[in-house]
């Protein structure tokens, strides 16, 4: 009777240990995080997906709920016009959260603050600042998209930065779309 019971206790240890690596190989060739959902149970801290920084009295992290809530002023549904490179103009839908009303809210912004650069997680920004006095006079057409009819999470990143024509009305505007966007310079 001993030998049977330890022949089962080797054999379950055995087909653990089986299945343990099984479902390591598996989370790594898939790229599952097997602890994502354990995360999200236990109430862990969300992401930081945008960071404002620079000639600004502190650096401000916001994570996506933090833009979603309505301490911010939201911008739903909004059509906005481009203009890209090729003089080709399209119109696009997204919803986002305005720019002027993060800056304006959370108080971060100094007297000597006149210019905002969007920073792609590449590293990507556009090669001109733009006045930040036309995101305060523009407070709905300068937004940080996270949705909308034409948002793609996959092509988008979470977050990109959106900037209607009328703003910069001879310039194309689309130079300063910014995908992937986790950054914002202010100067």
């Amino acid at each position: 009777m001993e030998t049977r019971n330890f022949k089962i206790l080797v054999a379950s240890i055995i087909v653990g240990i089986v299945i343990f690596w099984f479902l390591v190989y598996s989370f790594v060739s898939l790229g599952v995080d097997p602890l994502e959902n354990i995360r999200d149970l236990f109430g862990e801290e969300e992401e930081v997906v945008l960071t404002i920084k620079g000639e600004v009295s502190e650096e401000l992290e916001l994570t996506l709920s933090d833009l979603k809530s309505d301490q911010y002023t939201q911008v739903e549904n909004q059509q906005f016009e481009f203009k890209n490179s090729f003089g080709r103009s399209f119109n696009k839908t997204y919803n986002g959260v305005s720019l002027w009303s993060i800056l304006e809210r959370s108080g971060i912004s100094t007297s000597s603050s006149e210019t905002f650069t969007f920073v792609a997680s590449d590293g990507y920004h556009s090669e001109k600042p733009l006045d930040l006095s036309l995101a305060e006079e523009y407070e709905d057409y300068v937004i940080i998209a996270y949705g909308g009819e034409d948002f793609n999470e996959n092509e988008d990143g979470t977050l990109r930065s959106v900037i209607d024509r009328r703003v910069i009305p001879n310039e194309t505007n689309t130079r300063f779309w910014v995908k992937y966007l986790t950054n914002i310079l202010i100067e």
